[in-house]
């Protein structure tokens, strides 16, 4: 929708008659009203609240394919464990290996609130256990906290959400290190899909 007047910074002219004023205020909150609900993404002529934005807080999420994990089926080394490629590329399908370990970097911008984590798998038949911790180092310090640490089981599911536990509510601070490790145990064979974690960016809040 158009707004109701083009913006003009030499409006009204020095020689309008005093009782244009009026008028003229009321002409440029309107603009500066239809203005800022374009800013908010609202129709310019939708009713002006106060404060135009509450406690705004952008919900962002972090998505790590499983090809972007480490993974070892020895800890300790690199050992690949057998494996196959989905025709999409998209996943790693693992065959009855025993154990298999994933490590990855949570990579994320100071200041935010983390909040659930969820890795994606595929169990394709069979069931299958899983451990795994969030972790994080500490600007300064080259020792490893444990944000919360997660184990189960599940049965066959296409796919199967492992949720990820201890890490909501923290907020990130600078020169800290995030990331995650977790053991995935199949009976027969799963598809490791990825992770995602979602976050929040600190409240932007704005008033008139």
């Amino acid at each position: 929708m158009p707004y109701t007047n083009v913006w003009s910074d030499t409006a009204p002219a020095d020689s309008a008659a005093a009782n244009t004023l009026g008028t003229a205020i009321r002409q440029l909150r309107l603009d500066v009203h239809e203005r800022l609900n374009t800013l908010a993404g609202k129709a310019p002529s939708a009713a002006l609240t106060d404060p135009l934005l509450s406690a705004y807080n952008p919900q962002r999420q972090l998505c790590i394919p499983v090809w972007g994990m480490k993974w070892s089926s020895v800890i300790g080394n690199l050992r690949v464990p057998n494996y196959t490629i989905s025709s999409a590329g998209m996943s790693l399908g693992l065959s009855t290996e025993g154990s298999v370990y994933f490590w990855c970097p949570l990579i994320l911008p100071v200041g935010v609130t983390l909040g659930a984590i969820s890795i994606s798998v595929d169990v394709t038949g069979g069931t299958l256990a899983y451990t795994g911790q969030v972790n994080e180092v500490a600007s300064g310090s080259n020792l490893v906290t444990n944000l919360g640490a997660f184990a189960g089981t599940g049965a066959t599911g296409n796919p199967y959400s492992i949720s990820a536990l201890g890490q909501e509510g923290v907020v990130t601070t600078v020169g800290s290190l995030y990331s995650i490790s977790f053991q995935i145990i199949p009976s027969l064979a799963v598809e490791v899909i990825g992770l995602t974690c979602n976050y929040t960016q600190p409240a932007i809040n704005v008033a008139i």
